[in-house]
C-alpha cells in the first residue's frame, strides 16, 4: 500500500537531510540516559553510534556537521544503502 501511495505522489519520502534532521531531534530530545543507539546498519544515511547523554554532543556534532554542509559524499547513496 505504501508503495503505490509513494509512486502515486500522495506519499512523500524524506530526502537524506530531512532524515538526518529527525535523527538530531531525537538526540536533542531524548533524556534517557545510558542509552545505546546504534545507527551502523547499511540503510543508515550516515552511521552513527553512541550512548545518550554521554556521547549526545559528539552525535549532534557529527549530525550538524553534515546539515550544515548539505555535501552528499558525507552520506551513503541509496545504491550503498542497499534499498
Amino acid at each position: 500500500m505504501l508503495h503505490r501511495q509513494v509512486q502515486s505522489g500522495d506519499f512523500e519520502l524524506l530526502d537524506p537531510f530531512e532524515t538526518l534532521e529527525e535523527m538530531k531531534a531525537m538526540f536533542e530530545n531524548i533524556m534517557m540516559d545510558k542509552l545505546k543507539f546504534v545507527g551502523a546498519h547499511a540503510s543508515n544515511y550516515l552511521p552513527i553510534s553512541g550512548t545518550l547523554q554521554k556521547d549526545r554532543a559528539k552525535m549532534i556534532a557529527a549530525v550538524d556537521h553534515v546539515l550544515k554542509s548539505r555535501d552528499e559524499r558525507f552520506i551513503r547513496s541509496n545504491h550503498m544503502r542497499g534499498l
